[in-house]
């Protein structure tokens, strides 16, 4: 955990889209923007709630996705508190900078012990599924989801395996498949949000 902090010491996710929107909205690119706002969990807060919901819902997952990764943050937090038990972690972030410092920081990473089995995956995550839809547990930080956005993520539901988990913040899904497991309100890295747990049934 200690090694993972000081990777990310100098990384600022915040900054990094910031200056992406920006430059985005200077070519006249506005609409493209809308469903880029970035948010952070804290590696802490993310890795027991995630231990906690594996271990009582999915005790027999093996992969899990991060749909909108961003520098990696949740991606690390379940290798770490997972690394015993999952055996592959994908995250997946169309913000080609943000992507470039998850993969810096694996790079800074490589030979811990804890860091095994991480593929990042530059894109946008409804255009390639095929990199996350077979995973066991899906983490999708759906807070400044577009209602476009969050009928997309409704569509790609209905291609998960019944019993997979998905973790979503704020926005509640609406997929008949989806049955709310658990709902928490945990830190995020600016204030907090409200975390559910979902079963595919």
């Amino acid at each position: 955990m200690d090694q993972l902090e000081t990777s990310y010491e100098n990384v600022d996710g915040y900054s990094i889209s910031r200056k992406v929107k920006k430059r985005m909205r200077d070519e006249g690119f506005f609409e493209e923007t809308e469903g880029l706002t970035y948010g952070e969990v804290r590696i802490d807060e993310f890795a027991a709630l995630l231990h906690e919901s594996i271990t009582s819902f999915a005790p027999n997952a093996k992969t899990f996705a991060d749909i909108g990764s961003g520098t990696g943050k949740a991606v690390f937090a379940a290798a770490i508190a997972m690394n015993s038990k999952l055996e592959s972690f994908i995250g997946v972030e169309i913000v080609e900078e943000l992507h470039d410092t998850a993969v810096r920081v694996l790079d800074d990473l490589k030979g811990s012990n804890a860091i095994k089995g991480i593929e990042f995956h530059f894109g946008d995550s409804f255009e390639i599924e095929d990199k996350w839809v077979h995973a066991d547990v899906i983490f999708a930080p759906t807070t400044c989801f577009t209602d476009d956005l969050m009928s997309r993520l409704e569509q790609a539901l209905e291609k998960l395996a019944p019993g997979t988990l998905v973790i979503t913040t704020t926005r509640k899904l609406k997929c008949k498949r989806a049955e709310k497991l658990l709902a928490r309100r945990c830190k995020y890295a600016k204030g907090s949000l409200e975390f559910m747990v979902w079963k595919i049934n």
